[in-house]
């Protein structure tokens, strides 16, 4: 079954602007569509950018995303149709070559966060998709663990908003985690505390994928986390802005990360677009 799919948001002038938990006083558009696909075997490729930055040095390298939905489950029980599994294989991407002093800590952060065996390792998410109204169609989908493939899952913190479908609606929530993964954030178990706090929305017609322009909506998302390295304790703040297109899903996704870590400062910004996008047929 393909669930009916809604989108929250508050009218504000020629913005529309997150709606919070749609409190008094706050008009309420709603729109319809399939911005998160759930169908099986749904696959993307992505080809990411990377620029780094170290002191006054600058450095790029690129790499590829391959995202799919590997497994739906359905779940009888209340309020619940089913689970379905997304998985992200981050190929091989080289690391910037930043000219970092031999031995400098940033050095060796930096090796962790381009290894596959650290931050971009690939990685499995759970979402669950659920029926409050009681229509059985899906209304809400909400993200409840995370993990290695092949690996154990480890829950996601419940002291988040649901998602309305497409995306995360309700309360600015800490111990959150970004709606996909972000590349060098939600993957890297060097941080801690993390939280992402949503801010404006809008959606407009936009060509994705060289396909005919559809709508899309737009989520940015504050992030902030705590660095523990090597017996070293920093800070991670940036931002991260995803568009999901009609019947696509995420298609795109700015990411911009400050590190700090004892003394010294490493910027990463990744631009990540989707190059493909198709439902494979059972």
């Amino acid at each position: 079954m393909r669930p009916r799919t809604l989108l929250l948001l508050l009218l504000f002038t020629v913005a529309v602007v997150l709606s919070g938990c749609g409190g008094s006083g706050q008009n309420l558009v709603t729109l319809a569509g399939d911005y998160f696909p759930t169908d099986a075997g749904a696959e993307w490729t992505y080809r990411i950018d990377v620029t780094a930055w170290y002191g006054d040095d600058e450095a790029q390298t690129t790499g590829t995303i391959d995202r799919e939905v590997v497994e739906v489950v359905d779940v009888a029980a209340t309020n619940v149709l089913q689970t379905v599994t997304y998985r992200d294989f981050i190929h091989a991407v080289p690391p910037p070559a930043l000219e970092v002093p031999a031995g400098n800590i940033i050095g060796d952060y930096l090796a962790y966060l381009f290894n596959p065996n650290g931050a971009l390792r690939s990685w499995d998410e759970q979402f669950t998709l659920l029926d409050t109204n009681g229509d059985d169609d899906a209304d809400r989908i909400q993200r409840f663990a995370e993990g290695p493939p092949g690996g154990p899952l480890t829950a996601v913190s419940p002291a988040r908003p649901f998602i309305f479908m497409p995306i995360v609606t309700g309360a600015q929530a800490l111990n959150s985690s970004p709606l996909v993964t972000v590349p060098f954030f939600s993957n890297n178990d060097t941080l801690t505390g993390q939280v992402s706090n949503l801010g404006v929305q809008y959606r407009e017609a936009h060509s994705f994928l060289n396909q005919a322009a559809r709508p899309y909506a737009y989520v940015s998302e504050a992030l902030q986390a705590t660095v523990q390295f090597n017996g070293r304790e920093g800070s991670c703040d940036g931002y991260c802005k995803t568009s999901l297109a009609y019947e696509l899903g995420p298609v795109e996704k700015d990411i911009d990360l400050e590190y700090r870590l004892a003394g010294q400062w490493l910027r990463i910004h990744a631009f990540v677009r989707a190059t493909r996008y198709r439902i494979v047929a059972p």
